[in-house]
C-alpha cells in the first residue's frame, strides 16, 4: 500500500516546496501591504511548513532508497 504512492514522493515533495515558495512569494506582500498583521503571519506560516514538509518528504525519500531499498 505504501508503495502506491511513495513512488510519486518525489513529485509531491517538489509540488510541497513550489507551492510553499509561491505562497510566501505572492500570497504575504498583498496582506502586509494592506496592513492585515495576522494573515500574513499566517500566510507565512503555511508557506514555511509546506516548505519544509517537502524538504522533510525528500529527506525521508532519499534515506528509504538508500538503506531500505
Amino acid at each position: 500500500m505504501m508503495e502506491a504512492w511513495w513512488s510519486d514522493a518525489g513529485y509531491i515533495s517538489v509540488l510541497f516546496i513550489l507551492t510553499g515558495l509561491a505562497v510566501l512569494r505572492f500570497d504575504v506582500r498583498p496582506f502586509t501591504d494592506r496592513h492585515m498583521v495576522r494573515e500574513a503571519a499566517w500566510a507565512r506560516g503555511i508557506g514555511w511548513l509546506n516548505v519544509a514538509a517537502g524538504i522533510l518528504l525528500y529527506i525521508a525519500r532519499w534515506v528509504h532508497d538508500r538503506w531500505w531499498f
